[in-house]
């Protein structure tokens, strides 16, 4: 059988598509920040690696190479940065949505958390963190900036009172059982439960979207309840009930064994990384529970 030559170039496409390296594939991104992404790493160099949001089509994670910052404080080269790439991360248009929530200064340079306000609302877990060298080269940028396109269908009044959502989270919390961190039952003083004054705001639920929710603390747990079904979307007990330890790199190999030169080794240990290692006490490990499931955190 004959093929015309359009069909063979058809399947020469499907072809070279399949066996495309990660590294040039990843590059095109999603359809919504595709060309943008594209147009950055041209700019800035091929080393960029990114990480793409399914819900948002936006990148939640880049990190790999260097982008350079004005001279000033990292806050003007942060702001500046996002500026410059509002298109890839569909940012409002002056960044007036966007506060710093935290600076941090480490031997890695500067590391500055935004926190994100919708129509005056703040989105509890939106926002990005921005991370710079000490000459304000943009290393490692994670998002969580939740875009306009996503909030625009959502509703900003909500159907049930603050009073009325902290009553749920005071009738969970009543009759939570909590547990130590092998899922044991404790218990807890016989002091009545009450909830701190419910804020407002805007809550992403994983993969469904985002809601307008009240977050609150009631006894000793974390609640964010939906603002129009009063339904708990996110449950956190706040009780550390003992300290972990590990052994961690502080800051990390490059500047504790002062050697440029060492690589990841594909995420491999190996031996040249001994010297590194300390130990520590981890104090801040946090318990989510979400119905039977249970998980640890350490932020």
């Amino acid at each position: 059988m004959k093929l015309s030559g359009k069909i063979l170039a058809f399947f020469a496409v499907l072809f070279f598509a399949a066996y495309v390296p990660q590294s040039r594939a990843e590059s095109s991104g999603p359809n919504t920040a595709g060309k943008a992404w594209a147009q950055f790493r041209k700019q800035h160099g091929e080393n960029w690696r990114v990480k793409w949001d399914p819900v948002l089509g936006t990148p939640s994670e880049m990190r790999g190479g260097r982008y350079a910052g004005p001279s000033g404080n990292p806050e003007q080269a942060a702001r500046s940065f996002l500026s410059d790439n509002k298109a890839l991360f569909h940012i409002g248009s002056n960044l007036s949505d966007l506060s710093v929530e935290n600076l941090k200064h480490s031997p890695l340079g500067a590391h500055i958390f935004f926190k994100q306000t919708y129509q005056g609302l703040p989105v509890f877990n939106g926002g990005l963190d921005v991370h710079l060298t000490p000459a304000n080269e943009v290393f490692l940028v994670h998002n969580r900036y939740a875009t306009a396109a996503a909030l625009s269908s959502l509703s900003l009044t909500p159907s049930i009172s603050a009073a009325d959502a902290a009553k749920v989270a005071v009738t969970d919390a009543s009759t939570y059982k909590s547990t130590d961190k092998t899922g044991a039952p404790i218990a807890l003083a016989g002091t009545a439960v009450t909830a701190s004054s419910p804020e407002l705001g805007i809550w992403r639920d994983g993969s469904n979207g985002y809601r307008l929710a009240y977050k609150m603390t009631a006894g000793p747990i974390l609640y964010v309840v939906d603002a129009q079904s009063g339904k708990i979307l996110a449950r956190t007990q706040l009780i550390s009930f003992v300290d972990g330890n590990g052994q961690v790199f502080d800051p990390n190999p490059v500047v504790t064994l002062n050697n440029p030169n060492l690589g990841d080794e594909n995420n491999k240990n190996y031996k040249t990384l001994k010297g590194a290692y300390s130990k520590v006490t981890l104090p801040e490990v946090t318990q989510t529970t979400k119905g039977r499931k249970i998980s640890y955190t350490l932020q």
